[in-house]
């Protein structure tokens, strides 16, 4: 019967806490990607089914983007760290291990970068969620038409052959002197526009219409357009 020196005993206790080690960075990655995976989730929601015809204060906007983009960062980077380690042990020279270093933290911060981005961008937006499922002063406002078209933005390019656009139809009408893109129909995002009361005078440029909307302390929404 074989004893156990000192010398295996230790070997054991330290293979015994390496892999409890393991084990709860594992736990800890699963954990972050878990809570990754689900915020990135919500933030694609987000930036597809953005409501339309929200105008919100730039500030406001700017300070949501600030807050999640740190959020994103702080989220990503101990993920990043764990998920991409350099190799141990590795045959190379100096300038090897060097390019081998640069790979590691390239991809790391690629990592990073991307996170950063869609939580910057989610962030941004989510301000247009809070306007238009809080705001409830009901207001009117009248604005002159001014013009219509298909494109993919509210401003150029316009539609060209041979390449794919999102087609989504603007409305212009000004409002003190100033232009301004209502959108009609569009792929994504939510939109109660009422069309077909006003697609009869659309071809009576400079004729007077009404936006009715809602207001909230921190922009406005419109929510239909009538016949003045």
């Amino acid at each position: 019967m074989k004893f156990l020196n000192i010398t295996d005993i230790k070997s054991l206790k330290a293979k015994f806490l390496a892999s409890a080690k393991e084990a709860d960075n594992a736990t800890f990655v699963k954990i972050n990607l878990i809570t990754l995976l689900l915020i990135s989730s919500f933030f694609v929601l987000v930036i597809l089914f953005q409501p339309v015809n929200v105008f919100v204060n730039e500030d406001y906007k700017t300070s949501h983007m600030t807050f999640w983009a740190w959020v994103g960062v702080l989220l990503s980077l101990p993920i990043a760290y764990v998920m991409v380690k350099p190799m141990q042990k590795m045959e190379a020279n100096k300038i090897g291990q060097i390019m081998h270093l640069s790979g590691v933290w390239g991809v790391r911060l690629c990592i990073v970068f991307i996170i950063y981005l869609l939580f910057a961008a989610g962030g941004y937006l989510i301000p247009k969620h809070i306007v238009n499922f809080s705001a409830d002063e009901k207001f009117k406002q009248t604005v002159i038409y001014r013009g219509y078209k298909l494109s993919s933005t509210p401003s150029p390019p316009p539609y060209q052959s041979g390449k794919f656009w999102i087609f989504n139809e603007y409305l212009l009408v000004e409002k003190n002197r100033h232009k301004i893109p209502v959108l009609i129909n569009n792929w994504f995002g939510t939109n109660s526009f009422d069309y077909d009361a006003v697609e009869s005078a659309l071809h009576l440029k400079n004729s007077r219409m009404v936006l009715n909307g809602r207001k909230h302390a921190r922009g406005y929404t419109y929510d239909s357009l009538t016949s003045e």
